[in-house]
């Protein structure tokens, strides 16, 4: 079962993209609380111009120092100056509508899109025209790795013709025994991901009679609702000597051919941290997809 699972996600994962925007026009930073030191998101700025898409991938690749993959689509939306929340970010990667804000256009990545300009991009359609870009839409880049669960998300903004491009949205795949400890998951997370984690807030617990297909693994991965998953129970803190198999049986779900589980942690001065796992095995292992909001 987990076999078909991996397969069935390194299939939707080819398709994955976020859909999200940025507040503003301008340098993006961290959100951070009041009296903190202010930590600024490293950012890719391009002049805009014929494979100003192409270079500012490019760019990106060498400010994380880490692959991007290929470019699976661009997308703009118009969020009509307002912010996003974590869970409004997620729901949009899921293709979910979320309040106020406007979907342009959706294409599918290829060499044309990244030879092109932005401003051809910006209203959401690819047609040769360097002119029909709106100023105030923001453009999703969505890469993600062959043959695997990794994907990243680019979010870019005009400023007076130069394109701000904070550091990427990032999700790697992990897997995960039934018998691992909360702990030693939270190490796991936090290695692969490179980043620094603070206590596990809290788990979602879920569960369904039914095996999920592609198309509902890959919106549970992205933050989409799945109607044949139903929620059990939320742990607060749950102690970290528990094992990802002890999350189930403490919240009752004693049979059901999907157990879900979905994590949550603060990271410092960036948001949340957000873990997501899927069984199809009885509880003997997990395939998860972690993601970082970095707080634009």
């Amino acid at each position: 079962m987990a076999v078909l699972m991996r397969a069935a996600w390194k299939v939707a994962a080819r398709r994955a993209a976020i859909v999200a925007a940025v507040t503003a026009v301008a340098l993006a930073v961290a959100s951070v609380p009041s009296g903190a030191v202010e930590t600024v998101v490293p950012t890719v700025t391009v002049t805009d111009q014929p494979g100003a898409p192409g270079q500012m991938l490019y760019e990106m690749e060498r400010l994380t120092g880490k692959p991007l993959g290929g470019l699976d689509q661009v997308t703009a939306v118009e969020t009509e100056g307002k912010g996003l929340t974590v869970d409004q970010l997620m729901a949009l990667a899921a293709g979910d509508d979320v309040k106020g804000v406007k979907l342009l256009g959706v294409m599918p990545g290829g060499k044309e899109l990244l030879n092109t300009t932005m401003a051809d991009l910006a209203d959401g359609r690819y047609d040769g025209s360097p002119t029909d870009g709106k100023p105030t839409s923001t453009l999703v880049f969505a890469n993600s790795v062959p043959d695997g669960r990794d994907w990243c998300t680019t979010l870019c903004t005009d400023y007076m013709g130069r394109w701000i491009c904070p550091q990427p949205v990032r999700s790697t795949g992990l897997d995960l025994f039934g018998h691992t400890t909360l702990g030693a998951a939270r190490t796991t997370a936090e290695k692969a991901s490179d980043v620094s984690l603070e206590d596990l807030e809290m788990v979602e617990v879920l569960g369904g009679d039914s095996e999920l297909s592609a198309a509902d693994a890959r919106r549970f991965f992205l933050g989409g609702r799945v109607d044949s998953l139903k929620s059990v129970a939320v742990l607060k803190q749950p102690d970290p000597d528990w094992t990802l198999a002890d999350l189930d049986h403490k919240s009752g779900v004693k049979y059901g051919k999907t157990k879900a589980h979905i994590y949550t942690f603060k990271v410092p001065f960036l948001g949340k941290f957000l873990m997501r796992c899927i069984s199809q095995d009885g509880g003997k292992t997990y395939e998860c997809s972690a993601s970082v909001w970095n707080g634009f």
